[in-house]
């Protein structure tokens, strides 16, 4: 049976979730955060207090029959074993306590033994089980058994050998090939796609379309989400949240939801992963809180940038899952020594790491004590930090989608919204994610909010500085009069001051295009002195179209332009 906390114990009866019960528990969340708000009459929507009364007609209204996977009932009679036919007794022990069946449905396994673990069918999903709580089964299956000798039928009176041998051969009866990846089907369907499919606790739900599955132990997957699958529910507090956080910037709020609902799936397609900055308190743990929710506890690891490369097995824990989230990311700042400059930053090993997962290629992850894995990763990585990294790799740079949080909530902290409100609608945040992931697969890309551009240029400005200022500023002006000399050297003064790169803000014009001579795109570039009457030197470059400049640094510019006849 399924014990108070939802555990499989000893005696398993798979049981397909009573959606009764289900329902109740989401009328009690709802009611849960309408009391939440009145109690404390926080800023913020007003409960979606319709939906309760839309749950109360959902309960009302479930039929009265689901779809119910049990093992054999108990006979009343001992099961008849053998001392010297221990595989038969283990197929037997398989048969009376593991085989699972359901009306209308072709009955199944639902205990298995994989890559060294024991593996039971939880009603939703397969999840590891401990050793010991098949050892128990089979001890006291043993115990109730009985023995056919010449005098008759007598008790089996098993010996710690005979349970020994009873594992070793139901290892081998109910195991399954080590080389399958999950998920997948086990009796080889050829739809629905197992990949495309989530596991919610009352249904599975294809994440590429809505329609919903009833739950099945052919479906051989090793995560899912502790919540219903409610097509109709809402979020007002999580939208309130996405407009507070970013009031004016729907593309800001369109890609949060979008890298949530990429989060929950198995696409890696689009190779790309969330960088987020801001301050402290500023929504970003939040948002990863409720990532992680979103996946299942078995669907995310968190990662320390410092040590997923300490050995060949520090990264075990990144196989199987969706979304792997960097946790405060702290990289080694520049620093001085004498003369030089070390720009410190993201390690080479991590750079190399970084590339090959979010791209997908195929790859070897070590495990103590099993078989490395290798195979396509379909993690999705969420790095979040305070301050603009350095990657120090411009390549690793463009796989990642850039968000920056601007608003602290410092000293005026919600913390019910993380621990309460947000939870209680994890059904209607999963539809708005899962609805802007089915947006991305019809858009085919992730589309740069423009709010963060300008943090994007200062990742860019901390990997490689004079990429990034000619990037964000200049285009070749081969026909026209060009950019004066002294305007081009207050604009990189600029730039220095925006991206925080003060450590080259007093470097000299040469020496700034020498370095700028060193990218492939600009080696051409030099100084120039125009035709009479304006004989001051120039380069042949002009203002890209789109940039705009703060108001003091034009007035500046213009004041920089002066007359014609100036040195």
């Amino acid at each position: 049976m399924i014990d108070q906390e939802g555990k499989l114990g000893p005696d398993v009866s798979y049981i397909y979730k009573e959606p009764e019960a289900e329902a109740q528990k989401d009328f009690a969340d709802a009611r849960k955060s309408e009391q939440s708000f009145r109690r404390r009459n926080l800023d913020g929507p007003e409960p979606d207090t319709g939906r309760m009364e839309k749950l109360e007609e959902a309960i009302a209204s479930r039929p009265a029959e689901t779809l119910l996977w049990t093992t054999a009932p108990d006979d009343a009679n001992a099961p008849v074993l053998s001392k010297k036919a221990q595989l038969d007794n283990a197929k037997q022990f398989a048969r009376d306590k593991l085989i699972l069946s359901a009306r209308g449905r072709k009955s199944v396994t639902g205990t298995h033994f994989f890559q060294g673990k024991w593996w039971h069918w939880n009603g939703s999903f397969y999840e590891k089980a401990p050793e010991q709580r098949i050892t128990d089964m089979a001890c006291e299956y043993l115990d109730k058994a009985s023995l056919k000798t010449d005098e008759g039928l007598t008790k089996f009176k098993p010996s710690t050998k005979d349970l020994s041998a009873l594992m070793t051969s139901l290892r081998t009866n109910v195991g399954l090939d080590d080389r399958i990846t999950p998920p997948t089907w086990l009796d080889e369907r050829a739809s629905p796609k197992p990949e495309e499919l989530l596991a919610f606790r009352n249904c599975l739900v294809d994440v590429t379309t809505g329609k919903t599955y009833h739950h099945e132990p052919w479906l051989w997957m090793h995560d899912g989400v502790d919540f219903n699958y409610d097509p109709k529910a809402h979020c007002p507090w999580w939208e309130w949240m996405l407009n507070d956080q970013f009031p004016k910037d729907e593309e800001a709020r369109d890609m949060i939801e979008e890298e949530l609902g990429y989060g929950m799936t198995l696409d890696n397609q689009f190779e790309k992963a969330a960088l987020w900055i801001g301050p402290a308190r500023s929504g970003r743990g939040t948002i990863a809180y409720i990532q992680e929710l979103l996946v299942g506890p078995n669907g995310y690891t968190s990662l320390n940038i410092h040590s997923w490369h300490n050995n060949e097995n520090s990264r075990m824990g990144m196989v199987g899952k969706r979304v792997g989230i960097f946790h405060d990311v702290r990289l080694k700042p520049g620093q001085w020594y004498g003369q030089s400059y070390a720009p410190g930053g993201l390690d080479p090993q991590s750079q190399q790491l970084l590339l090959e997962l979010i791209s997908g290629d195929l790859t070897e992850i070590g495990r103590k004590y099993l078989e490395a894995w290798k195979g396509l990763p379909f993690i999705k990585f969420r790095l979040i930090s305070n301050k603009v990294p350095n990657f120090n790799d411009e390549v690793l740079i463009t796989r990642f989608n850039v968000i920056e949080f601007t608003k602290s909530y410092l000293g005026n902290e919600k913390t019910e919204l993380k621990k309460e409100l947000l939870p209680a609608e994890l059904p209607g945040i999963a539809n708005r994610c899962l609805a802007a992931y089915r947006r991305l697969l019809r858009r085919g890309r992730f589309v740069q909010p423009a709010s963060g551009l300008a943090l994007l240029n200062r990742v860019k400005a901390a990997v490689n500085p004079w990429v990034a200022f000619m990037d964000t500023y200049w285009d070749a002006d081969f026909t026209g009069d060009g950019t004066l000399i002294k305007v081009f050297d207050r604009v990189f003064r600029h730039f220095c001051q925006e991206t925080e790169r003060l450590d080259i803000v007093g470097t000299s014009n040469s020496d700034i295009i020498q370095k700028i001579n060193e990218v492939a795109k600009w080696k051409w570039l030099r100084s120039f002195r125009p035709s009479p009457p304006d004989r001051r030197r120039r380069y042949r470059v002009k203002f890209k179209s789109n940039i705009e400049l703060p108001t003091e640094l034009s007035k500046e510019i213009l004041a920089l332009e002066g007359s014609p006849f100036d040195n």
